[in-house]
């Protein structure tokens, strides 16, 4: 019963959103770590504060790619037909 949830066309767009999503907070995170990593910063008595943004925003943001991805690759394998089933 479990197995035909995550087989719905609804779970697998989900976990495409949740994975752009995420994606998308984790280039942020990327982004923003580089500009605080950058050689400009060097004197910015700032710069751990935004260090400490950027990794988190990197890390929030990997979290629910990855889950989205697992959700998508999970529906897209519930619903394949096995080979001895098709006509």
């Amino acid at each position: 019963m479990g197995d035909d949830r995550t087989a719905s066309p609804w779970v697998t767009a989900f976990g495409c959103v949740l994975a752009v999503a995420g994606a998308v907070v984790a280039g942020y995170g990327a982004w923003y770590l580089t500009g605080a990593l950058s050689a400009d910063n060097r004197t910015n008595p700032l710069r751990e504060i935004g260090i400490a943004i950027g990794a988190g925003a990197l890390v929030v943001g990997a979290l629910p790619c990855l889950a989205g991805l697992g959700l998508v690759v999970r529906g897209v394998r519930r619903r394949r037909v096995p080979v001895s089933h098709r006509h």
